[in-house]
């Protein structure tokens, strides 16, 4: 990826989802505002083959719908409200298309990694292309045959692979050979990354839980992570300006 910087990196899960409605633009944006390097959003596709960004398989608990993301159209999504049961500053905010969410994201020369849930592999790569995005994309799945497939589409991308633990690190890498790692949980720890570093791939750690503090960034920052994903945005931002380990913009 281009953009590729000299200090951790920031990826915004869902976009800064505890200040605004997850994977909407508002969400996006005060990621930006932040100062994010990265939005990480995911992927599925309608009932009548549009892709969407929602995490779950439904649109229930989030919107003042229900039902299943793939037996829905992208009109009856479109008329759901993905703000309201966030807060009433949000009411009216739209679950937006994934053609949305990257020129929102390309407007802003911010990198993305596309977490393809349930949607066609092929109309996600033939979309980034279309953008001309695929230096600022990340295309991460559990799937390593997904990944091959969107590399062997567009060798510029750059595919992520998930679902690792300590075990199967070197095993996933060698058969799929990504060229970024997602390490969880079960991952921040010297045993996976030496794994990372003697295979050359780029680190995604994935702070979420637990971790999602000043002690897990500053852990995974000393392991050698390249990408810290987290959903409090603005406190880990803060915890790195403050620590020296990435420039303060102020």
């Amino acid at each position: 990826m281009t953009l590729r910087k000299p200090y951790p990196e920031v990826a915004a899960h869902r976009g800064a989802m505890l200040e605004a409605p997850q994977n909407t633009i508002p969400a996006y944006l005060r990621a930006a505002e932040l100062g994010a390097d990265m939005i990480e959003l995911d992927a599925r596709v309608t009932g009548d083959l549009q892709i969407v960004v929602v995490h779950d398989s439904t649109v229930d608990g989030f919107t003042n719908g229900s039902g299943k993301v793939s037996d829905l159209t992208l009109d009856e999504i479109r008329r759901l409200d993905a703000g309201v049961r966030f807060g009433e500053a949000f009411k009216g905010t739209r679950i937006p298309t994934l053609r949305e969410a990257l020129e929102f994201i390309k407007g802003r020369r911010m990198e993305v990694n596309v977490e393809i849930k349930d949607a066609p592999v092929e109309a996600v790569v033939s979309l980034v292309e279309e953008m001309g995005m695929e230096e600022q994309t990340m295309v991460s799945s559990p799937d390593g045959e997904l990944l091959r497939k969107a590399k062997q589409m567009c060798p510029r991308l750059t595919t992520m692979i998930m679902g690792l633990r300590p075990g199967n690190v070197e095993l996933l890498i060698e058969r799929f050979e990504p060229d970024a790692v997602n390490f969880n949980r079960y991952t921040l720890n010297e045993e996976s990354y030496q794994a990372a570093r003697s295979a050359g791939v780029l680190v995604y750690q994935s702070i979420l839980g637990p971790n999602d503090n000043e002690a897990g960034a500053l852990r995974a920052v000393e392991l050698g992570a390249h990408i810290l994903e987290t959903d409090h945005t603005a406190e880990i931002l803060d915890f790195l300006y403050r620590a020296e380990l990435r420039p303060n913009p102020k």
